[in-house]
């Protein structure tokens, strides 16, 4: 049978390196790394080496379930080992079109569980679901974490500064503790590409719908377990009316057991504008200024302002009567002639963004207060359900199944474009 099997743990001072190797069959789903190294701002040498797989662990857990693979593991904390049936279910049913086989082999399962602390905390990125989070939860001072690998790239420095200032600005601003501050090369140790094909029935890609929310979490492990935190909070994404392929859930998260400390997928009662809304009435109330950083495009840690991300946030901010600019939007109303082609466009390919864009559409026609104004007034007549083209159904459907062809004709698209 296939494997991956971890055969190194080093610990020293706040970098943690884990070796391992595959078999040559799972070669295609992997890149040349065979290391999987973090560096935490924090010394974490003490942590059990049980602990210390974790993050390892989670990165590479779905693939071995899908792939139909052994992970094996000379040891693993007791508590996140007992937690994986229940991991494993919440991604059965939410791709039931999906097989998963593999198997997870430890050799020694350790108890490591400790009396939590109050002190609980929080994954910051900067967007508007980690900043709904943390006004909901400011009163418990979580620590916040914020990963570099994840949207910013590694090799953007410049950017990864602009965001670690902003997450030590923003502890300093709510009263918090340093922020703990992560570099992982998580996301290139896996072939992103390859691993979308094995899961294509499921209609989403692998890093947000099989990878991001359960890696994301794992880093979080040895600082949970030398703090004794209580809860991890990750904010959600989308809300139970929207079902949606993602690999941030509660029937995912809220089963990571970082040893005795729990996960708890936080605001998934509220709907994106509702956050937006939370956000504009605590800043009125407490007089104090929010820099959203919401763009996943743009490089250097900054809102590129054009994207359909960065569009929705400022169109949602404006529906607040909120001003985009105080948000980290500065020189939107000059993109506006932009605003109304990109999202038809995508509202045009059927994706689940049609509820978060409907909620806007709604609070737009609750106070219509920009009915007279030619920038954005189309948001009232925006077609949010408007049927698929012929041309989307037969891009949706060479997708699906010919994988390979679309990824050719997106990357021949982009040497066109000269990106």
């Amino acid at each position: 049978m296939d494997f991956i099997k971890l055969n190194s743990v080093l610990a020293k001072g706040g970098i943690l390196r884990i070796g391992y190797e595959i078999s040559p069959a799972l070669e295609p789903y992997f890149t040349t790394a065979r290391v999987f190294e973090v560096e935490y701002s924090e010394d974490i040498s003490t942590v059990p080496e049980s602990v210390l797989v974790i993050p390892f662990v989670c990165n590479v857990l779905p693939v071995a379930w899908l792939a139909d693979a052994v992970l094996e593991l000379p040891q693993l904390d007791r508590e996140f080992y007992e937690g994986l049936p229940e991991i494993l279910r919440g991604y059965k049913e939410m791709t039931p079109m999906l097989e998963y086989k593999g198997a997870v082999q430890v050799g020694q399962l350790v108890d490591n569980s400790f009396e939590s602390t109050e002190q609980v905390a929080a994954f910051f990125s900067g967007g508007v679901d980690a900043f709904a989070t943390l006004i909901a939860h400011a009163e418990e001072k979580p620590q916040l974490i914020t990963i570099w690998g994840a949207d910013v790239k590694l090799d953007d420095a410049a950017g990864w500064e602009l965001v670690k200032q902003h997450a030590e600005a923003t502890s300093e601003e709510f009263g918090l503790p340093a922020p703990l501050l992560v570099r992982s090369n998580f996301r290139m140790l896996l072939n992103e590409g390859t691993l979308g094909e094995l899961v294509v029935a499921s209609g989403d890609g692998w890093w947000h719908g099989f990878q991001h929310g359960i890696a994301l979490i794992a880093h979080a492990a040895p600082s949970a377990y030398m703090r004794r935190i209580r809860t991890v909070y990750i904010a959600s994404s989308y809300t139970p009316e929207i079902k949606a392929v993602c690999a941030s859930d509660p029937t995912i998260d809220n089963h990571v057991h970082l040893s005795s400390a729990r996960v708890w997928h936080d605001q998934y009662e509220c709907s994106r504008q509702q956050k937006v809304q939370n956000i504009v009435a605590f800043c009125r109330e407490a007089a104090r200024r929010v820099n959203l950083r919401v763009c996943w495009i743009t490089a250097g840690g900054t809102n590129c302002g054009v994207c359909e991300k960065c569009i929705r946030t400022i169109v949602a901010l404006l529906a607040e009567g909120a001003a985009p600019a105080a948000y980290g939007f500065p020189g939107w109303e000059q993109l506006c002639p932009h605003y109304n082609g990109v999202v038809r466009r995508t509202l045009q390919c059927g994706t689940h963004l049609r509820a978060i864009w409907q909620d806007i559409q709604d609070r737009f026609q609750e106070t219509q207060a920009y009915r007279k104004d030619k920038r954005i007034n189309w948001i009232y007549t925006l077609d949010v359900n408007r049927p698929l083209t012929w041309k989307m159904r037969v891009k949706q459907a060479v997708k699906q199944r010919f994988p390979f062809i679309a990824r050719v004709l997106r990357f021949s698209k982009r040497k066109l474009q000269g990106k």
